[in-house]
């Protein structure tokens, strides 16, 4: 019984003939070529937007996802543009003084990409190039000397800052900030709870005193932060 319920392979599909789906040899490079089917007024639309030559003018495709806007509109353009003169290139490169504004150059066609190359070979050397200098005999001296300079001229600075403040009856103590004035008596440095049982005529004195260290400091630490860049 059951076997005369069983349905043969043959019934289960169709075969189409592949006659059906053929067309025209130019149509078909025509579709191929566009990239679309059956769009044939944005085909058109398309074609007009890409032969007018101005500023101003611009393309916009919408359509579903899928069905090759994309794949058109790149083989749109490289069809139109393959009779046109080739374009230059334009590139941005970073501009030091201003970081949020590159700098845009324009250079003949190819130019871009051998300048990349060029700018990759560059980078390899001075990889291996610097460290050779860095490392050698004469880069350490002149690296020595550049030190000792800057060592010289801070302490010059600090010599003249610690004799205003020795003449004035200061000490200084260099602090993360800048510098402290602690006020000196009788060749001693006094400590705050010292400093309050002075005189009030003294005191007075020796915070005006104290004002002037403190100037001359704000006027030296500029000097000193310019010498340490």
């Amino acid at each position: 019984m059951k076997e005369n319920l069983k349905v043969p392979s043959e019934k289960l599909y169709h075969l189409c003939d592949p006659e059906v789906f053929s067309q025209p040899e130019d149509e078909e490079d025509q579709s191929s070529r566009n990239g679309i089917i059956g769009q044939e007024r944005a085909a058109k639309a398309v074609d007009f937007g890409l032969r007018i030559n101005r500023q101003g003018y611009n393309l916009y495709i919408s359509g579903l996802p899928g069905v090759g806007k994309k794949t058109y509109a790149q083989a749109a353009v490289s069809d139109h543009a393959k009779d046109g003169p080739v374009p230059e290139d334009w590139i941005y490169v970073y501009n030091f003084a201003q970081p949020e504004r590159p700098r845009a150059f324009k250079l003949p066609a190819g130019g871009g990409h051998e300048l990349c190359l060029d700018m990759e070979n560059l980078v390899a050397s001075l990889k291996e190039e610097i460290p050779k200098v860095l490392g050698g005999e004469e880069y350490e001296r002149q690296r020595t000397e550049i030190v000792k300079e800057y060592q010289n001229k801070r302490n010059d600075q600090l010599d003249e800052l610690n004799k205003f403040a020795e003449n004035n009856g200061f000490a200084l103590k260099k602090t993360a900030t800048g510098f402290m004035s602690v006020p000196v008596v009788e060749g001693k440095q006094l400590s705050q709870t010292e400093y309050e049982e002075l005189e009030p005529a003294l005191k007075e004195k020796m915070e005006k005193k104290s004002q002037e260290v403190q100037l001359k400091a704000l006027e030296i630490m500029p000097r000193l932060q310019s010498l340490e860049r």
